[in-house]
């Protein structure tokens, strides 16, 4: 058996850099029979999860597991994750990394441009406060500027809905609005469809996924040696993509397990709202 740590960490993979303070015990108990450092855990599974990658860490206690003692292996890993996706500490770190994968939408475009007017102000009202002739002669002018940039950073202010608006109908002619706005759904769309908002909601796309690319792994499968490589004698096969081979080389004993608790987890999500 090889690289059996890899079906549960495709069945659906952690955030990185999070507590497992809630799992802790459990996490000890797995990883000390795979004979893996929490911090090294912790980074295969972030890797997983934020590159959408199939990558886990190897060692002779994982390569050497026992035949008959893998299944076991896999639904400790399954119960760990399960618990460790229930806890606050993931929402939480899963949220903040899902914003930082949205798309730029008109907000955001229109907030570039306030922060620009911003730096503005702020680069004349030091250039004129340095220049005594200039804040006499200007001093309308100034004043002017004083109350724009208080409506730009007071949400309350009693003119920012005029600024806004006048900033934003500047914006207009030089951006594409509706093709912004219409970018902007789209890429959402996408973007919810492979990581949704909810967590329960991730955790089924992750097992469906996981389901879906085994379903045609066929573990007998002839393997040929060529110049001391070994690659699958069905030429349909040896097409097939690293992350198909990689599940392949875990074994089929590490697989149908992996895919029993999948199916069994995949039941037990409460339904789509």
């Amino acid at each position: 058996m090889k690289k059996m740590f890899f079906a549960l960490m495709l069945v659906i993979p952690a955030a990185v850099l999070l507590s497992f303070s809630a799992v802790h015990s459990r996490l000890n108990e797995v990883l000390k029979t795979l004979e893996l450092s929490e911090d090294r855990a912790k980074e295969s599974i972030g890797v997983n999860f934020m590159q959408a990658s199939l990558d886990a860490p190897v060692n002779r206690a994982i390569v050497g597991l026992a035949i008959g003692k893998r299944a076991t292996v896999v639904n400790q890993l399954g119960d760990y994750m399960k618990q460790y996706l229930a806890t606050p500490e993931f929402e939480a770190g899963y949220r903040e990394w899902r914003k930082g994968m949205e798309p730029k939408g008109w907000d955001s475009f229109l907030q570039e441009r306030i922060d620009e007017v911003l730096k503005d102000i702020e680069d004349d009202l030091a250039q004129v406060e340095s220049n005594p002739e200039m804040k006499t002669k200007y001093a309308k002018e100034i004043k002017e500027t004083k109350e724009r940039k208080a409506a730009l950073t007071d949400p309350n202010h009693p003119k920012r809905a005029q600024y806004l608006k006048e900033i934003e109908a500047d914006l207009v002619n030089s951006e594409n609005k509706e093709s912004i706005v219409e970018e902007y759904k789209k890429e959402m769309a996408e973007l919810e469809k492979k990581y949704p908002a909810k967590v329960n909601d991730l955790i089924r796309v992750r097992l469906q996924e996981f389901l879906d690319i085994t379903a045609s792994i066929n573990f007998d499968a002839k393997l040929v040696t060529r110049k001391g490589k070994q690659y699958f004698e069905d030429p349909a096969l040896e097409k097939k993509d690293y992350q198909w081979k990689r599940l392949f080389r875990c074994g089929k004993e590490t697989i149908t397990a992996a895919r029993v608790y999948a199916q069994s987890w995949l039941k037990a999500l409460p339904a789509k709202k």
